[in-house]
């Protein structure tokens, strides 16, 4: 496909980008029980990849190329495993995070979302300025539209008195990606299995994040505490339970496949991160861990 770039403007020939880059949906399908992935709403088809579009010059691609193997070399992999051995990141991992929030932001509706207030959508059209300036190198830093990062852990214990059943399910195994508003905030949320990416578009009392903000040249890729606003925790629930909801709505044959994969390599199931997941769940709410589509 032959257009401009969206990013720095060459009419070239366009690669088709991964909006959530690919190694995270190779790992989804890798530490898999199945060894399928099914991602976003149509639950009742496999698939091989999340989504690309046509973005991006084969430069710009290769770029972007260069701070995905970054991180997933020394954060995405390791911290999957449980073997982050460095504890300080480099300038690459905001290019990183500012070149996600960019193209979900895109991807969403080549412009803004329709939906935006006129407000967010001002805010939202800054930001995407503001976030290829850096990338192209013509600043040194994304201003107040800030890049955070924070690691999601199995949920062991609780206090709530309404907890999602598949919120370690949510929280450990699940690909999401959203353009998220209220009346005087608006965020990219990218979530890559237990890593949220959150890029600031419109966000008025930005201490109220401690401990996820990523720098611009070095800093602790986990901090040891986190304090966040009660209005994206109760997003983080909401999604939860959203997802929930797409889970049942898989029909009965795509149950059956799924039963039958598991059934195949009984052993390799067990040893999942599918299974570890759901395990959690278990523990934490016994039967109720289970819609009816699951039982089906």
């Amino acid at each position: 496909m032959q257009d401009n770039c969206k990013l720095c403007g060459k009419h070239s020939k366009l690669c088709e980008s991964h909006i959530i880059p690919s190694f995270v949906f190779q790992w989804l399908k890798e530490s898999s029980a199945t060894g399928y992935i099914r991602y976003g709403k149509h639950l009742n088809k496999r698939v091989q990849d999340g989504l690309k579009i046509f973005l991006l010059c084969e430069d710009c691609e290769q770029q972007f190329s260069k701070y995905e193997k970054a991180f997933s070399e020394n954060i995405f992999t390791p911290f999957n495993n449980d073997a982050i051995k460095k504890n300080i990141y480099g300038p690459w991992l905001l290019r990183f995070a500012t070149s996600v929030s960019w193209k979900v932001l895109i991807s969403l509706n080549e412009k803004i979302p329709p939906q935006y207030p006129k407000h967010h959508k001002d805010a939202a059209e800054h930001a995407l300025g503001v976030w290829k300036d850096f990338l192209l190198g013509n600043t040194k830093n994304p201003g107040k539209h800030e890049q955070h990062m924070l690691f999601l852990g199995a949920i062991k214990t609780h206090t709530f008195d309404e907890l999602p059943t598949n919120i370690n399910r949510y929280f450990l195994r699940v690909i999401d990606s959203d353009a998220i508003y209220t009346n005087d905030t608006a965020h990219v949320y990218t979530k890559m299995g237990p890593i949220v990416i959150v890029g600031f578009i419109n966000v008025p009392r930005p201490k109220e994040w401690i401990g996820t903000k990523i720098h611009v040249n070095y800093g602790n890729i986990v901090s040891p505490k986190y304090t966040l606003p009660r209005n994206f925790g109760n997003y983080l629930l909401d999604r939860v339970r959203n997802c929930e909801g797409f889970y049942n709505k898989i029909s009965k044959r795509q149950a059956i496949k799924i039963n039958e994969a598991y059934d195949k390599d009984i052993d390799k199931a067990i040893k999942s991160k599918t299974w570890e997941a759901m395990t959690h769940d278990v523990d934490l709410f016994g039967d109720k861990a289970f819609t009816e589509t699951n039982k089906k």
